[in-house]
């Protein structure tokens, strides 16, 4: 679990070790929806940066390998990785 201050600027790093499809591609899910337009990918570091942590990004974020080519991922792709965040602190009024 990770807690996280409303209203501050917050990221969420993946790095991933070994290889994966060329089609395929790594990028952060928010409750299982993909967040690929909000997701920066760096040679393996996987970056996921919130400029103002609200309280409804509460949850769970996977970063997690996206597949273009629709081909069932195979031994060469990573396993998931989950993190809960939890956003503390005053609603706004």
């Amino acid at each position: 679990m990770v807690y996280v201050v409303a209203e501050k600027s917050f990221s969420l790093d993946c790095n991933v070790n070994g290889t994966f499809l060329l089609a395929s591609r790594v990028s952060w899910k928010h409750e299982g929806k993909w967040l690929h337009s909000q997701t920066q990918q760096s040679g393996t570091n996987v970056l996921l940066v919130f400029n103002k942590v609200r309280h409804q990004d509460d949850g769970i974020y996977q970063c997690s390998v996206y597949n273009y080519s629709g081909l069932s991922p195979n031994d060469n792709i990573p396993n998931d990785v989950n993190v809960t965040m939890q956003v503390i602190g005053e609603l706004n009024q």
